[in-house]
């Protein structure tokens, strides 16, 4: 307790008291959980949190406010009443948090996530990106964790098994570049496929133990016809466009950003699919984001092979999460298998981001729905996934897509399944204000 004290009197702000609260609780965790398995014990809680209603009106703290917290908890049963306190404070200051954190960190504008270290996990605004919809969830209730003491709806200490396992970084200049793109606006989604057939691709030898080396087989063509694509998406006025797995390659990436970041007329933000490079002697597939408005991009790099008919993908897997973090959005950006591995979902779950893109190229596609469901129940999150070629040919391939896409919101018609309609070369939009209503290009 004495330590506790010291850290409460130490805080000038709320989130230095919300990391401060949640360290106490994490280290009473047995007590609370004990405690909050009772009606006497949750009751106590809310006690405390409604007790503290309207002490968190201003971000910087006051001696005199430090002194009533410190009263206050310092009163038994002090642990039940510090998460009372941390729930109170999460409720009326959480939206303080993100930019607090950017603060705390400057100069740095991205860092590593430490075990124990505090990171914020904002719930999407999703009275201004669904204006007029019904709410499939409201809140995060059904995240693993949530009433778990060291766990608050906008506050998390790191957990250890997670960054143990996967270097996660925070990236605040994404994340600024996000909240400039979408802000308070609508959030229309786009989902655009600039390929009819698996012929338009040159795949290697998928015969083989392994493959690596998928290339578009008409650079020129598939570059004017993404770019065509996404200018449909604009004009549609989407917020967000993703683009299937491996529909460009090393030798036009680069001419590709350049002319969608010249393009004011394409949708803010961009996940312009993947390709396979070699980087530094390393195989990888390597997606990109694109923020148009900000004039900047971002790489990542897949993280799960893909097994064909027993063909595995040649790949180095990385084992790097970034969160493009904002006051109002966590994106987080992965490749096709990513979304399916079992170790990537489960830290997902654990981070909570609230917007998740998905570049993929699978026959298998409608797992992808019950992993969208997934991260839809347990973090409140937006995800698109774009799928493709999705039309078999005369020409052997393993690749029979069942859906071009698949739109999962916090929303009562969630997730949406897009199948095939005619060509498969165009774009599909789900509207924010409409049920389930899909367009066409």
């Amino acid at each position: 307790m004495p330590e506790f004290i010291r850290a409460i009197d130490a805080s000038d702000d709320v989130l230095d008291l919300g990391v401060a609260l949640l360290e106490y609780c994490a280290a009473n965790a047995t007590t609370i959980r004990e405690g909050e398995r009772t009606s006497s014990g949750r009751a106590t809680v809310r006690a405390a949190r409604q007790e503290s209603d309207g002490w968190f009106r201003d971000p910087v703290l006051s001696i005199e406010l430090r002194q009533r917290l410190i009263d206050y908890i310092g009163v038994a049963p002090s642990e039940l009443r510090a998460r009372g306190v941390a729930l109170a404070l999460d409720r009326q200051a959480g939206y303080h948090f993100a930019g607090l954190m950017i603060a705390h960190h400057a100069p740095e504008t991205a860092w590593d996530l430490q075990a124990g270290a505090a990171y914020v996990t904002p719930p999407p605004p999703l009275d201004t990106a669904f204006p007029g919809r019904r709410h499939y969830t409201t809140s995060r209730h059904n995240r693993p964790r949530v009433t778990e003491p060291d766990v608050l709806p906008t506050l998390s200490l790191a957990d250890p098994a997670v960054v143990n396992a996967f270097r996660v970084t925070i990236d605040c200049v994404a994340g600024s570049a996000l909240e400039d793109a979408l802000g308070g606006r609508s959030l229309d989604l786009a989902s655009v496929h600039p390929n009819e057939t698996i012929d338009e691709f040159a795949l290697p030898d998928m015969k083989a133990d392994s493959f690596f080396g998928v290339r578009v087989a008409d650079a020129a063509a598939q570059q004017a016809t993404t770019l065509r694509l996404l200018r449909i998406a604009g004009a549609w006025e989407c917020a967000v466009a993703v683009i299937p797995e491996l529909t460009h390659d090393e030798a036009f990436r680069e001419s590709l950003i350049e002319s969608i970041l010249e393009s004011s007329d394409v949708p803010p933000v961009i996940l312009a699919g993947s390709a396979h490079l070699s980087v530094d002697s390393r195989r990888v597939n390597r997606g990109l984001i694109i923020y148009q408005r900000a004039g900047i991009t971002r790489d990542h790099d897949k993280m799960a092979r893909a097994t064909i008919n027993g063909c595995e993908e040649d790949i180095d897997c990385a084992r790097h999460i970034v969160v493009h973090a904002s006051a109002r959005w966590n994106l987080v950006a992965l490749t096709c298998a990513d979304l399916l591995e079992h170790g990537v979902a489960t830290a997902l779950t654990r981070l909570s981001p609230n917007l998740v893109l998905v570049a993929a190229m699978s026959e298998k596609f409608y797992a992808f729905k019950a992993a969208a469901h997934h991260l839809v129940d347990a973090c409140q999150a937006v995800v698109v996934v774009a799928n493709g070629p999705t039309k078999a040919t005369s020409t052997p391939t393993p690749y029979h897509p069942e859906a071009i896409a698949v739109f999962g919101r916090p929303l009562v018609d969630s997730p949406v399944v897009v199948e095939p309609a005619g060509g498969n070369r165009g774009v599909v939009v789900l509207d924010a204000a409409e049920d389930s209503t899909i367009r066409r290009s």
